[in-house]
């Protein structure tokens, strides 16, 4: 066992020269503590010397007691070359104002990397003036590298929390602004395009139509935008009940059939069990539309969209929803629901903001479901949805009202 060391030599009067039972008792307290006490002397000259470190002094910097007690560069060359410097003049300003020292600093262990196996100490210290002139310090010095990492850790994750309630309001507020023009210039275009007094021409009405198209992908778009950050703001009311899976899958499906048909794509709901799903019907509408959109976009000429129901564990409703067109590479299928990730699919001729998944997965968590998806490159892609049953009806939904 390594032992701490007491200097007394020359010190006079300055210094009582402790009982051995005293040293003892000062040995057995500073074995329990997780940092080092120390005693710090600085002479007249300007130099300084450790007259007491305790047992921690191996664990802390990776020094013999001994071989600081009879050098303290020994331990001041592991200290980072910046800090010592901020140290030493903070030693010096307690020692003109008889004040605390109070420092944090960085430690290389001895033998070890810089940056590789740098540590944080914070040291304290109470100054005392000796009959001789010369001062002592009675210190404390701990590893708070922990402890840094955690606050710094709290500071990252508040400084998030609030950039992202900053984006969420932003992207709230914009949308909002964006909706009142767009829906003012969708309505002037419908108005030209029925317009009995002044009909447009050919050319014209095509033109209206090409202004109409984008205005209603804009306003899809914004749509999106919108629902995802009432969704993270906490704002999305639900108004859940036992609905017939079937019945709302084949409503749906009709709203997309034209859309289908122009992409000549064939939709097929295939036979499977009765199920019965609790969840709103709004937005389960729209999870499904938006699945059903992409597996239509997202296809081939001649393509096939096939609707499969059945029944998950413990009661639940599972929805399967499979393409036979681009599919997904693997590399970004990992970040499928992320918002406006839309990998490859950026640079082909499909528009989109990479909005819609986002807000299908957080409508269905919203639900107290799960969707997860598989694809195979070039062969097509699978979008599961996990849905709680109506036999479930009594727990309530995060978003529910």
């Amino acid at each position: 066992m390594r032992k701490c060391k007491l200097v007394t030599d020359d010190l006079g009067a300055d210094v009582d020269r402790p009982a051995q039972a005293g040293l003892e008792l000062l040995e057995r307290i500073a074995r329990q503590l997780p940092g080092l006490l120390f005693q710090y002397e600085l002479l007249p000259a300007g130099e300084g010397r450790f007259l007491y470190l305790s047992e921690r002094g191996p664990d802390l910097f990776g020094l013999n007691v001994a071989d600081v007690i009879a050098n303290a560069d020994v331990l001041w060359r592991t200290i980072d070359r910046d800090d010592r410097h901020r140290m030493a003049h903070a030693l010096q300003l307690s020692a003109a104002l008889m004040s605390e020292w109070r420092c944090d600093f960085r430690v290389t262990r001895a033998g070890g990397q810089a940056g590789t196996d740098t540590r944080w100490m914070m040291g304290t210290a109470t100054p005392e003036r000796l009959p001789s002139g010369r001062t002592v310090w009675h210190g404390y010095a701990e590893d708070v590298t922990e402890r840094r990492l955690l606050d710094k850790a709290r500071h990252d994750a508040a400084v998030a929390e609030a950039a992202n309630r900053a984006k969420t309001e932003f992207l709230s507020s914009m949308s909002h602004e964006l909706r009142t023009p767009l829906n003012a210039v969708l309505g002037f275009a419908q108005l030209m395009e029925i317009d009995q007094a002044e009909p447009p021409g050919e050319q014209q009405r095509r033109r209206l139509r090409l202004i109409r198209e984008a205005g209603e992908h804009l306003l899809h778009m914004i749509s999106d935008m919108l629902d995802l950050t009432r969704i993270e703001a906490g704002g999305m009311a639900l108004a859940p009940e036992a609905l017939a899976l079937g019945a709302l899958v084949q409503q749906t499906l009709e709203m997309v059939r034209e859309m289908a048909d122009k992409a000549q794509v064939s939709l097929h709901l295939l036979p499977g069990a009765e199920v019965t799903v609790y969840a709103d019907r709004t937005r389960l509408r729209q999870v499904l539309l938006n699945l059903l959109s992409n597996a239509i976009k997202y296809n081939r000429s001649g393509g096939r969209v096939e609707v499969r129901l059945s029944a998950g564990d413990g009661g639940a409703a599972l929805v399967d929803i499979s393409d036979t067109g681009v599919g997904i590479a693997q590399t970004d299928l990992q970040h499928v629901f992320e918002p406006f990730h839309r990998g490859r699919q950026a640079l082909g001729g499909v528009e989109g903001a990479g909005i819609g998944l986002a807000v299908t997965r957080a409508l269905v968590a919203l639900m107290g479901g799960s969707i997860e998806a598989r694809s195979v490159e070039d062969a097509g892609s699978v979008f599961s949805v996990l849905l709680p049953g109506a036999a479930q009806a009594s727990l309530p939904l995060q978003g529910s009202t």
